[in-house]
């Protein structure tokens, strides 16, 4: 069963809080970082593995809640700081609220040994839960923006509307090349995949320069020629010969 504060010590929310002194819990931390193109601050409370976001207005008011200073008196210090862009006083109310809930600041009246122990307590009990379940893991993060600057600030140019052109340029010279020798290259595609079972497979790709460096067709395979099936008599000698009309012969076009 849960406990509960004594019943003469009033709750948070009800205490009038524009008076009220509240101290934040010392082990938050503050990261100043930008969302969506703005400045803000993330508030990290690592007790509870929880994040908050607030923006700049709202860090100034809440920094000054130093356990010795009045809502009220920080209201006033940040309007004397921010002058238009400060809150006001009913937001700084909300915010106070907000802290209470979420533990993250602390009153005269709600800072007991009794909430404390018991605020610890929860939250160490959560975060043995949290580490012993093998369905949800949690793993430390990082902030990647630091990485991204440095990948932009390193490569970003290749991204640029200059690389663009200078890759636009080397595609179309490219293209120009294979256009003009189309019919060669058609050629010699057809020479090396062909499927024609007569013909020598897999034939290295070799292409034959004259003496003044010009490119000429690629190496032909060679054609074999055979004769149909043959038969002869037992311990007869089979003779391949032209006479014979059975003779083996190998063409080169290239020779």
């Amino acid at each position: 069963m849960e406990n509960k504060p004594p019943t003469s010590i009033a709750h948070h929310a009800t205490v009038e809080l524009a008076n009220t002194k509240l101290l934040l819990r010392p082990e938050l931390t503050f990261h100043l970082q930008e969302y969506k193109g703005k400045p803000c601050y993330l508030i990290e409370d690592e007790l509870n593995s929880r994040y908050f976001r607030t923006g700049l207005a709202e860090y100034n008011f809440i920094s000054l809640l130093d356990g010795s200073t009045t809502v009220a008196q920080a209201v006033a210090q940040t309007a004397s700081q921010l002058g238009n862009l400060a809150i006001t006083e009913s937001d700084a109310i909300t915010i106070c609220k907000w802290l209470l809930d979420n533990n993250l600041a602390s009153t005269g009246v709600s800072r007991t040994s009794e909430r404390l122990i018991e605020s610890f307590e929860e939250s160490h009990r959560k975060r043995t839960l949290q580490k012993l379940n093998p369905v949800t893991p949690k793993f430390p993060m990082f902030n990647p923006d630091r990485l991204v600057e440095l990948i932009n600030s390193t490569i970003g140019w290749l991204f640029s509307f200059p690389s663009f052109l200078v890759w636009l340029t080397v595609v179309a010279i490219g293209l120009y090349h294979v256009a003009a020798n189309w019919d060669l290259m058609k050629g010699s595609a057809s020479t090396v995949l062909s499927t024609n079972t007569g013909e020598v497979k897999n034939q290295p790709f070799v292409f034959v320069y004259d003496q003044d460096g010009t490119l000429v067709e690629p190496n032909a395979s060679p054609v074999n020629t055979v004769p149909t099936t043959q038969n002869t008599l037992v311990d007869t000698a089979l003779v391949f010969s032209t006479a014979n009309g059975n003779a083996i012969s190998v063409a080169d076009s290239d020779d």
